[in-house]
């Protein structure tokens, strides 16, 4: 071992870094550059583990700062090489006696990457065990290493990319299980269960039964005050939004449940509203391709038709939520060429109205000169993105345009389409009138038209 990196020296540091004293600068910057070199020694781990029952023990009391730097630097070994000098055992139980979370997060991470490796060396990962911890006296720590382990083996960071592929399958078939029992573990359980979601492949188990506890419990967090466990429920839902997307038929009885449960959500704040129109952007991105179909299908179910309504709804609580929606009104703009003229034709009411909602977010607001620099700054990138979308509803037809790879592909592919001529007139009435009115009103309706130029002059030639 380098001599360097011995306990005592590595405490040093930490005082001369961390201490607070009056040391120079230069001896600060001496610490620094030991810890940096300490935390990519082959040695961390044993001389960690040892100060970090020190500081247990009461013999040797380490700052806050410093504890998460030990833990660090004991994950990141784990990814890069595994660990043997300890045990899963050592590990948990070093963490169990740790009340930093960010601490107990870097060594219950490291346990996720030890196992990992472990595995690549013939080892099976103990998830049955894990689950069964989850009835004990130590379920909290159960759970956030359940949580690690789906993220860890997706890190570039760890590894085993010889092995990766192997092990994600192996946890791609454990995932229903794992679900099954996290559903049983209530709101503490989202966390987990949004990683396992992300492995679970949605051919092979039930999304509709694997998550039918947990939805509630996701929707009681969303509405609760408390900003981090409502924003773990956003991402559990998005998530399950966007594996039922890749379902190979449309999990009916879910979808349903998802429309109940965001049909119930009462936001009264600006993070909320910004969370529920993020989720009925991403249930509208995901499910399309289930409901914009062939004419032989039908007329649009009565439940698309209130998600989208939804969606344009979004657009009247400000130009940063209707920034959100741009994307899938695209994606929704091109899923619809694809399903054929006749079902194109019927949304066209709905693109021309999706289209009004955000130009009016588009309408400068009477304090805009007030507006801190980050907020002018996304209302002009706001504008910029909106004259991409009306460009791109007034060029597109065909399935030339459909499929072109990026929007400026597919504006060159295209030629004028259905929407070109009710879009101008539209916009067109809109700076008669407008002219005498706020010269606000009158700058929007210019700019909407200023977009649409280029293809409305090419048309009339």
């Amino acid at each position: 071992m380098d001599r360097r990196f011995s306990g005592p020296n590595v405490l040093k540091a930490i005082s001369d870094l961390f201490g607070g004293g009056y040391g120079t600068d230069g001896a600060r910057r001496q610490a620094d550059a030991l810890l940096r070199d300490f935390a990519k020694a082959d040695c961390v781990v044993p001389v960690s583990f040892e100060l970090l029952r020190l500081h247990l023990s009461q013999a040797q009391r380490l700052p806050e700062e410093a504890l998460q730097l030990l833990a660090t630097g004991c994950w990141r070994r784990a990814q890069r090489r595994g660990v043997s000098e300890v045990s899963t055992a050592d590990i948990l139980g070093l963490a169990t006696a740790m009340t930093s979370t960010k601490t107990v997060d870097s060594l219950v991470r490291m346990v996720a990457a030890k196992w990992l490796h472990d595995a690549v060396a013939g080892t099976s990962i103990p998830l049955e065990n894990l689950l069964k911890e989850m009835q004990s006296e130590r379920s909290e720590l159960a759970l956030l290493t359940l949580a690690a382990l789906p993220e860890e083996a997706n890190a570039k960071e760890v590894k085993i990319e010889g092995k990766r592929p192997a092990i994600l399958l192996e946890l791609q078939v454990a995932a229903p299980e794992v679900l099954r029992h996290l559903s049983l573990a209530g709101e503490r359980s989202i966390l987990a269960a949004t990683q396992w979601l992300c492995v679970c492949d949605s051919s092979a188990c039930s999304l509709e039964e694997v998550n039918s506890a947990l939805l509630p419990t996701a929707g009681s967090l969303l509405q609760r005050e408390d900003s981090k466990l409502s924003g773990l429920a956003a991402e559990f839902l998005e998530s399950l939004m966007e594996k039922s997307g890749s379902c190979s038929r449309c999990p009916e009885r879910l979808v349903q449940n998802l429309m109940v449960l965001l049909a119930q959500l009462q936001p009264s704040g600006e993070e909320a509203r910004r969370r529920l129109c993020r989720l009925v952007a991403v249930a509208a991105g995901a499910w399309q391709r289930f409901f914009v179909l062939p004419a032989t299908a039908g007329p649009p179910k009565e439940l698309w038709v209130s998600l989208l309504e939804a969606l344009m709804a979004c657009a009247k609580w400000g130009h940063q939520l209707a920034a959100m929606t741009l994307p899938t009104w695209l994606a929704l703009h091109s899923q619809a060429l694809k399903a054929g003229m006749e079902v194109f034709e019927v949304y066209v009411p709905v693109l021309l109205k999706a289209a009004r909602n955000l130009r009016d977010a588009s309408i400068f607001p009477i304090d805009f000169h007030h507006w801190p620099p980050e907020d002018t700054e996304s209302f002009v990138q706001f504008r910029r993105e909106l004259r991409d979308y009306l460009r791109e509803l007034g060029a597109e037809k065909g399935q030339q345009a459909a499929h072109a790879g990026s929007p400026k592909a597919r504006q060159r592919a295209a030629q004028p389409g259905l929407l070109l001529p009710p879009l101008v007139e539209e916009i067109h009435a809109d700076v008669v009138r407008r002219f005498n009115e706020d010269w606000r009103f009158l700058e929007e309706a210019l700019h909407a038209l200023s977009s649409l130029a280029k293809e409305y002059l090419s048309r009339k030639v």
